[in-house]
């Protein structure tokens, strides 16, 4: 890939208030290239997620089955633990090493004071989603499968939202060992914590002074400047839009935006979730194709669990996607600013195939 160096630029993020660095004379160095990971996929007979021993784990919490397509299960306290649902397709079970104590609680949490320090008990649920087919990754499923796929994820923020105690949902995927996956196997993970990050939170300040000052979602203010600039849109249908921000956290980042105003992932309906599927699913494509199957991580942003008088309905859900095609250095930690190697209007122009 060719990139012409040009003048470097400062862009700002109005959605988050950030800052990065575009210098595409970074893309010329020594070690950045887009070249096909080696990976070494773990042998069926090793994996703890195949489904001959899949009944060895947990407790099941949720799962579809291939003869119930449209049904989902959820209810497992009234069943016998244990028990699993005959041909899965696509399981929930508790992380077996969770970040947070998987347990529900009766009393409001509350914030621990130890001096200039604050705590807050790290309970919560930590859930893995796993998909049945071992050597078949979300970038190679159908649209059928991804269609499954996020109406599974879609019910299961349903079901965790309605925990005590729980302020934010996180739903992310790792793909290859440079995004952090520690099995090859076709996963994805589940966080339903008390508190949410620092960042989110001031992605949701900004997102609610923006609406306050010029009265629109500042989301789909970004959505329609992109649409009517074209140069960073990658695709779109009826429903979603594709794009790679004006102002990305790493090269090649790609978000897919509802094109309605909508700031709960879980509200999305049975069409919808069709629209997001086929657009998902050119999209993982287009990132395996184009960037030669990289590692990537996607999650989803969305609004916190209502607690309160604040309904969250200015800000705007979305789905990340963050190819791992470049690490970040000492500047990036240090200073809190990317610096982005390739201007977005030329890396939507290289994923859609473009000279």
């Amino acid at each position: 890939m060719d990139v012409k160096s040009e003048l470097p630029e400062f862009r700002h993020n109005p959605s988050s208030g950030d800052w990065v660095i575009i210098a595409t004379s970074r893309f010329k160095r020594p070690h950045f290239r887009i070249k096909r990971e080696r990976r070494i996929i773990q042998p069926k007979k090793d994996c703890p997620f195949c489904p001959e021993r899949i009944k060895e784990q947990l407790s099941p919490l949720a799962c579809l089955s291939r003869k119930e397509e449209n049904s989902f299960n959820f209810s497992w306290s009234e069943k016998k633990k244990g028990k699993i649902c005959p041909d899965w397709k696509i399981i929930a079970l508790p992380n077996k090493f969770p970040a947070l104590m998987n347990k529900a609680t009766k009393d409001r949490i509350k914030v621990k004071k130890k001096g200039v320090y604050q705590i807050v008990p790290g309970v919560g649920f930590h859930e893995v989603i796993v998909y049945r087919r071992h050597f078949k990754q979300l970038n190679q499923f159908s649209q059928r499968d991804l269609e499954e796929a996020i109406s599974f994820w879609q019910q299961r923020f349903l079901v965790l939202e309605k925990e005590k105690n729980i302020r934010y949902i996180s739903f992310f995927t790792n793909f290859g060992q440079e995004a952090g996956a520690s099995l090859e196997h076709p996963h994805s993970q589940i966080i339903a914590a008390p508190i949410f990050d620092r960042d989110f939170e001031r992605s949701l300040k900004s997102s609610f002074e923006h609406q306050k000052k010029f009265g629109g979602c500042v989301h789909c203010q970004m959505i329609k400047s992109s649409l009517k600039e074209k140069k960073r849109i990658l695709l779109e249908n009826k429903d979603f839009v594709a794009l790679i921000p004006f102002a990305p956290t790493m090269d090649f980042e790609t978000r897919i935006y509802p094109k309605k105003h909508q700031n709960r992932f879980q509200d999305i309906s049975s069409q919808e979730i069709i629209s997001f599927a086929s657009v998902l699913k050119k999209i993982l494509e287009m990132i395996k194709k184009k960037l030669k199957n990289p590692s990537f991580n996607f999650f989803i942003r969305t609004s916190p669990v209502v607690v309160g008088s604040d309904d969250y309905s200015y800000y705007h859900w979305h789905l990340v996607i963050l190819p791992r095609v470049s690490i970040w250095g000492g500047f990036e930690f240090s200073a809190g600013m990317q610096i982005i190697s390739i201007f977005p209007e030329q890396a939507a122009s290289f994923l859609r195939g473009e000279k």
